[in-house]
């Protein structure tokens, strides 16, 4: 009768073990698919660019690239990871800040009024996020870059430019250019 009891437990533990990982599953897909592309990222840029330009304040856009670890590369836990860096991403923003989905893997931030001291504090603590989100099995790499506002670029142009070097081009070539 304990046997029973034991293997019957040990069958509805295994099935809501299972539900919990299609639910996360699922959780980190959505994020993905909520996330603003590009079009909106060059809405947003133009914004803060103008106002950044009129009141003489910093802009800055912080890139991030995920390349996802071999052992993972064609399965469904790609997005997964991916999706658990986009969490760990929007967990490290202030309440002004915005994040974009590009492309897969590829990541865009905008903060308004952060210098270029404070762009590297962010992005400090934007790797310290995903090198949590990855894991022990390092379940992707990544790289960080950082465009700065009066300091690196002298237009929304040159800001625009930055992130289009790092998108795949077939991922924005219906994107026009809005920014001037």
């Amino acid at each position: 009768d304990r046997q029973v009891t034991i293997r019957s437990l040990r069958k509805h533990l295994a099935e809501q073990q299972k539900r919990v990982t299609q639910i996360h599953q699922e959780a980190s897909a959505d994020l993905l698919e909520t996330l603003p592309g590009f079009s909106h990222f060059q809405d947003r840029l133009a914004m803060e660019y103008k106002r950044a330009s009129t009141t003489r304040q910093p802009l800055s856009v912080i890139i991030v690239e995920l390349k996802a670890a071999q052992f993972l590369a064609e399965t469904t836990e790609a997005p997964v990871a991916f999706g658990d860096a986009a969490r760990a991403l929007t967990r490290k923003l202030r309440g002004e800040d915005s994040i974009y989905h590009f492309a897969r893997g590829v990541f865009g931030i905008v903060l308004p009024g952060v210098n270029v001291d404070s762009t590297d504090r962010v992005a400090g603590r934007v790797k310290e996020g995903l090198y949590d989100a990855s894991g022990a099995r390092a379940r992707f790499s990544f790289a960080v870059r950082a465009i700065n506002y009066p300091a690196h670029a002298v237009s929304a142009r040159e800001i625009e430019d930055f992130v289009r070097a790092y998108v795949p081009k077939n991922d924005i070539e219906t994107a026009q250019p809005r920014v001037s």
